[in-house]
C-alpha cells in the first residue's frame, strides 16, 4: 500500500527533471509490505475500534455491493478482477523492494490522517450519524 501523497512527490520530481524520454514505469512499493489484516488491525486501533476485523467477501457479493452502490456491471467486475489477482498473489511487484522504491510514508500515518476525518463532522455524516 501506498500514500497518493508519496506518489505525488515523486511524480512531480520526475516532472520537474524531466530526464525521460517516451514512456516508462516506475514501480513504488510503499514504506513496507503489510497484509489486509494487519492493515485493518491499524486503521481499527486508529478510529478507536481496536476489535475491527478484515472480512473478504465472496467476490460475486462483492461485485453486487458494489453496483448496488452505483458502479457499472463492468467496472465492478474489473474491480474484482484486481481484487482476485490481489488475493491469489499474481498481481505482485516486478523489482525487489529497494530504497528507490520504497516510499516514506507509513501505514500508521495514513490511518492517523484518515482517522481525523472519520472523527470529523464531515466524516460522522458521510457514516450516517
Amino acid at each position: 500500500m501506498i500514500a497518493t501523497r508519496d506518489i505525488a512527490e515523486i511524480a512531480a520530481q520526475l516532472l520537474l527533471r524531466l530526464d525521460f524520454s517516451g514512456q516508462s514505469t516506475r514501480e513504488l512499493l510503499g514504506q513496507r509490505d503489510i497484509s489486509m489484516q494487519e492493515a485493518t488491525r491499524i486503521i481499527g486501533k486508529a478510529i478507536g475500534k481496536e476489535a475491527l476485523a478484515y472480512v473478504q467477501f465472496p467476490y460475486q457479493q462483492a461485485e453486487q455491493a458494489m453496483m448496488g452502490m452505483g458502479l457499472s456491471q463492468d467496472v465492478a467486475r474489473s474491480f474484482n478482477e484486481m481484487y482476485r489477482g490481489l488475493n491469489e498473489e499474481r498481481v505482485r511487484p516486478l523489482e525487489k523492494r529497494t530504497a528507490a522504491n520504497t516510499t516514506p510514508t507509513s501505514f500508521e500515518q495514513f490511518a492517523e490522517s484518515f482517522a481525523a476525518v472519520y472523527r470529523s463532522p464531515e466524516g460522522a455524516k458521510a457514516r450516517g450519524r
